[in-house]
């Protein structure tokens, strides 16, 4: 008798996973859209040359460390120097063609990753120039709010 309402029990604890299991995918798939579209609004502001919205969904600490390997670990730094760079190296770069995936990890934690190409002006011959790229993010959700607490930008030679 007490195998039969082990069993009973095991249905009714699957069926109620199951039942659950739309919703909770509803979560994973809003949480991944989310963190994408929080992306897609930093690469906007990169290629708006927008330092603000650039940095907008960035952590007040965090680890960014773009191509040249600089390691910047403060969101208003990393502000003040894009606005400058916007005015000056960058003002020509954009992020073209990006192929943003997001993975939640658990509730709290996800990763982005975006693949593209970027597209300059060599400041010696006048030559447009243009590599590829990967941008690669860890997503912290705090307070309700996702935001980014690392961020590499890598440049992948051209094959």
């Amino acid at each position: 008798m007490k195998t039969f309402f082990q069993i009973i029990a095991a249905l009714l604890f699957t069926t109620n996973l199951v039942a659950q299991a739309p919703s909770l995918q509803g979560a994973v798939s809003t949480d991944e859209g989310i963190v994408k579209s929080y992306m897609q609004e930093m690469m906007d502001g990169f290629n708006n040359k927008d330092a603000a919205l650039f940095v907008k969904h960035l952590a007040d600490k965090l680890d960014f460390i773009p191509p040249n390997a600089y390691h910047a670990t403060n969101k208003m730094e990393i502000r003040k120097m894009h606005e400058q760079l916007f005015q000056g190296p960058l003002k020509n770069s954009t992020w073209n063609n990006l192929d943003i995936q997001a993975n939640l990890l658990s509730e709290n934690v996800a990763n982005v990753i975006a693949k593209g190409s970027s597209t300059d002006i060599d400041p010696e011959t006048g030559k447009e120039i243009s590599f590829r790229g990967i941008i690669s993010g860890v997503f912290l959700k705090e307070g309700g709010d996702w935001k980014i607490v690392q961020l590499q930008v890598t440049s992948v030679p051209a094959e």
